[in-house]
């Protein structure tokens, strides 16, 4: 009879032990869950910043070589045109 007493008190040590850990465990992987989606959105956000930054950056270069195309044109324009009225 003890020995049944004991069992079951041992039995309901575990158990609550049990439920801990399951609480404790499903509390882990929800902050895991969380943590790996705001480090995702971080990186996502980092790598926006980096596109748009390279897109600027393309965007003046292009632009660069565009007002340098258009001078030495104009510049070879002069040069046609006096060498036409020579």
């Amino acid at each position: 009879m003890k020995l049944t007493k004991e069992g079951r008190g041992q039995a309901l040590v575990i158990d609550h032990l049990h439920d801990q850990w399951n609480e404790r465990m499903s509390a882990t992987k929800l902050r895991m869950k969380t943590d790996s989606e705001a480090s995702t959105a971080k990186v996502m956000k980092s790598m926006e910043q980096k596109e748009e930054k390279a897109e600027k950056k393309n965007a003046k270069a292009r632009e660069k070589l565009t007002n340098k195309l258009e001078k030495k044109e104009e510049k070879l324009e002069t040069v046609l045109g006096e060498n036409q009225n020579r």
